[in-house]
């Protein structure tokens, strides 16, 4: 796990889960660059942690974001 998607992963945990979250937001709470945010994404969602919905990020809904 990069260091991105790491904190990207810890900006998602402080959310309820099954929250639907702007990438925008994303990007406020993280301070990373568009290109990088979007890079851990992808990298979150390959491994499973995370859930792309268009504009919008999504945990899983059991909250299974630990198992790195």
């Amino acid at each position: 796990m990069t260091y991105d998607e790491a904190a990207v992963l810890d900006a998602l945990r402080r959310l309820p889960r099954g929250t639907r979250v702007a990438q925008q937001s994303l990007l406020d709470q993280t301070r990373l660059p568009a290109d990088r945010l979007k890079q851990a994404l992808s990298g979150l969602e390959a491994s499973g942690h995370v859930w792309l919905m268009g504009d919008k990020v999504r945990l899983p809904s059991d909250g299974t974001t630990f198992d790195t």
